[in-house]
């Protein structure tokens, strides 16, 4: 998210992947928690965002994400936006109703349009005269801008340009033609006044501007110069006009270079400017023939392709690609835009901004053709498997359930089946049904061989137990620590999905954890040890202790689940791990203190790894027990 972050920190390990809920918790707890290190007493933070008519759902989520924790403090968001720009089903008002609904304490100030009085001030000021005198043009200045400070200054800068308000050299003092003022038909539109200044550039200084405008609210100069195929020296001469009109303004101090009059042949230098404002950039871009647009986008998202830097800049070339798909010269240059934005949904996930990253996925699924499917089988999967996960994200079912139901035609191994599966399990479990998330899963556990009985007697289950117990007679602690590590993918996939339905089913059907415990101890006996197997000998240990009675041989269990967990060092199950021993098993032998501070790294490890579920057993065990 901020990769100039690695310069302070140095390189960081890779995390732990994690199903796409602990994910998204995570993401947004290392978030808050950044963001938390500069909130401090007497020095509070103040974040200012602008224009948020265009912000998206997923950055309000984040955003929403920094209220949730009680533990900001000395932390001040502000916002601005234009209303003006709002629909009614705008995510920032289904926000701000949501938000208007917490404690949080809310303070909204509208930015009410200059009054006459206000208008006749400014313009006085500007003038160097008095408020009398300038009163008539402030009148109609207000009647044509309706007090909008921005189309008020657009406003008399046009008035300017065609010499309507002109310098008296022989009075010494700024003067207007009112009355050819109120003649004129010019326009009180500020995207019209905007076209109007920019029709009064050079050809050349207009034409830079609009490749600029195609480029994006911020560009650099080696682009711009590759894309009017002019040297960087040329390039940076013509765009001294737009930037003195002030159309165009430098981003840092790298700009100064152009002032020292030196060869500009140095293309790794980066010299950046961005537009004065939004209207300007629609202005300078509407001037432009759509197909002519369509174009200049195709040519700025190859040149930047062709510099190699796709992951720092993927979003920008994808975008600028995607606008320009008519363009496209053959089926390869398709199949890369395709990737292309895979990569950037991907991103876009990784930084929790599901709407962006649905619209990309769409995008790549609107270029995609029948024939695809055998000559380009694992981009394809890879497009719908990820759709699948991002639109359950997203809370877009219907989009969710089509992809899935791709994925799983389309599959050819039932490997391939297994993450579209997980992500209805998901799905349903996200929406609180229990009963669709375990009704899935039996499907589910019945095409991966398994199956689960409907309500088994205690005779069945007491069976199950002693026979697992039967056959861990037969290992030692060493020997079950040592055993084989766990490598047929389907085994591995059956082991994850029955620990997850043990997980859902036991508050409907608590007869069938002890089934599932079981079975998941004798795959692990058969097939070897998997992380998943930490947590089968460590739930087992619990039922010998807490069920049958055999504290010595539960807690045994228990102890090398946590030892297989050391091994193999899966943080996505260390709190589940650490929490069944530490409350249902060790109490039955040690101090019921020697849990508090295990329970306190469960809390923490869960809270990192976004398993707020057992983070919060940890965090309720430890308080129990303090007392």
């Amino acid at each position: 998210m901020i990769p100039e972050l690695e310069l302070i920190l140095g390189a960081q390990s890779k995390v732990p992947q994690l199903g796409p809920n602990e994910s998204d918790k995570r993401f947004k707890l290392v978030f808050r928690n950044f963001v938390s290190v500069f909130c401090m007493p007497g020095k509070p933070l103040v974040i200012h965002l602008d224009d948020l008519q265009w912000i998206d759902s997923a950055s309000l989520s984040l955003i929403g994400s920094l209220f949730e924790d009680r533990r900001m403090k000395h932390f001040m968001l502000i916002g601005s936006f234009r209303d003006n720009d709002l629909s009614g089903h705008h995510p920032l008002l289904i926000f701000i109703e949501e938000m208007k609904k917490t404690d949080i304490p809310l303070e909204f100030i509208k930015l009410s349009t200059l009054n006459h009085k206000e208008v006749e001030k400014w313009i006085s000021d500007a003038m160097h005269c008095s408020t009398e005198r300038v009163s008539p043009l402030s009148t109609l200045v207000l009647e044509k801008t309706g007090g909008n400070p921005f189309f008020a200054g657009e406003f008399l800068r046009a008035l300017y340009t065609s010499k309507l308000i002109y310098f008296n050299t022989d009075k010494g003092i700024w003067d207007w033609h009112l009355v050819r003022i109120r003649a004129s038909n010019m326009t009180d539109n500020v995207i019209d006044l905007m076209k109007g200044r920019i029709g009064q550039l050079s050809l050349e200084g207009r034409s830079i501007l609009q490749l600029a405008a195609c480029i994006g609210q911020t560009f650099d100069l080696v682009t711009l110069a590759e894309m009017s195929a002019k040297t960087l020296s040329a390039t940076a001469a013509v765009i001294r006009e737009p930037v003195a009109q002030g159309f165009l303004v430098p981003v840092g101090d790298s700009y100064r270079l152009l002032e020292l009059d030196i060869p500009l042949d140095d293309r790794s230098m980066t010299i950046e400017y961005r537009f004065g404002h939004d209207r300007i950039q629609q202005a300078a871009y509407d001037e432009i023939a759509p197909n002519e647009r369509s174009a200049i986008r195709y040519r700025t998202g190859h040149i930047l392709l062709k510099r190699g830097r796709v992951d720092e800049q993927i979003f920008v070339i994808t975008q600028h690609l995607n606008a320009s798909v008519m363009h496209l010269k053959d089926d390869a240059e398709r199949i890369v835009l395709i990737q292309l934005n895979l990569k950037a949904a991907g991103k876009a996930k990784d930084t929790a901004a599901y709407q962006s990253a649905l619209e990309y996925l769409q995008t790549a699924m609107t270029l995609e053709r029948d024939s695809d499917w055998q000559e380009h089988y694992p981009t394809l999967m890879e497009l719908h498997r990820e759709m699948g996960t991002v639109a359950f994200l997203a809370k877009s079912y219907t989009l969710m359930k089509n992809s899935v139901e791709v994925t799983l035609k389309r599959s050819l191994t039932l490997l391939e089946k297994i993450p579209a599966y997980e992500t209805l399990v998901h799905a349903a479990t996200a929406r609180n049904d229990m009963q669709e998330a375990i009704s899935l899963g039996k499907t589910i556990l019945k095409e991966l061989g398994i199956s689960l009985p409907e309500n088994p007697g205690l005779i069945r289950v007491a069976i199950s137990l002693f026979y697992t117990k039967f056959k861990l007679r037969s290992y030692s602690q060493e020997d079950l620590l040592n055993l084989p590590v766990m490598t047929d993918p389907i085994e591995i996939a059956r082991m994850r999905f029955l620990y997850a339905m043990a997980q859902t089913i036991y508050l409907f059907f608590p007869k069938q954890v002890p089934l599932i415990t079981s079975t998941l101890v004798r795959k692990s006996l058969t097939h070897g040890n998997s992380p998943t197997s930490a947590l089968a000998y460590t739930s087992y240990g619990m039922i010998m202790a807490a069920m049958v009675g055999d504290v010595k041989e539960g807690y045994r269990l228990g102890e090398l689940g946590l030892k297989i967990y050391e091994k193999f060092q899966a943080k996505s199950i260390e709190a589940a791990t650490l929490v069944c021993f530490n409350v249902f098993v060790r109490p039955w032998k040690d101090h019921v203190r020697s849990t508090l501070t295990p329970l306190l790294a469960a809390h923490q490890s869960g809270m990192d790894s976004g398993d707020f579920e057992f983070a919060a057993h940890a965090a309720m065990g430890y308080c129990n027990r303090s007392y």
